[in-house]
């Protein structure tokens, strides 16, 4: 797993993780509490029971250049589904949250933190550093050790099946 001299953190179920791989799951937590914060507070402002999401977008069109994409995508697509993008966008960021915090089907988690990151670029709400919000999630599905999700059986893991586990 690692070689002797490389630095590694206990994990809580006991086993010892090299140090990126545990600078990994932090930073994988950290990212889920961000997500998770996001949609809470989303679903404190009234996103998901009121036109403020629509309003936003609204605000934002005045800004954005006919010509450009983002102001087709707002026009077309956005505003019109301004309920729909408001329950996607929320409920999205809970359970990308909420996926990466628990350590359950983070691949998955950074497929729907893509989309929705993406989403909100392409929306008119872009900055620099939405890159770095939809490269961390590409690390994650690249480079996730697999022992650092317990859930799922490794093939070759001496670990055991999940289900002789007790």
């Amino acid at each position: 797993m690692s070689s002797p001299d490389e630095p590694t953190v206990q994990s809580m179920s006991g086993t010892q993780l090299p140090l990126p791989w545990a600078l990994l799951r932090r930073g994988r937590q950290l990212y889920g509490l961000y997500f998770f914060l996001g949609g809470c507070f989303k679903v404190l402002i009234g996103l998901l029971w009121s036109d403020t999401l629509k309003s936003m977008f609204l605000e934002r069109l005045l800004d954005i250049p006919a010509e450009t994409f983002a102001y087709e995508y707002l026009t077309s697509f956005a505003i019109p589904n301004a309920f729909f993008v408001a329950y996607v966008l929320t409920l999205g960021e809970l359970c990308v949250g909420l996926l990466f915090m628990l350590n359950v089907f983070a691949k998955l988690g950074a497929v729907l933190a893509i989309f929705i990151t993406i989403n909100i670029g392409i929306g008119g709400f872009f900055s620099w550093i939405l890159v770095g919000f939809i490269l961390f999630p590409f690390v994650v599905i690249f480079f996730e050790h697999p022992e650092n999700n317990p859930h799922f059986q490794v093939e070759g893991s001496t670990q055991g099946d999940i289900h002789d586990r007790q």
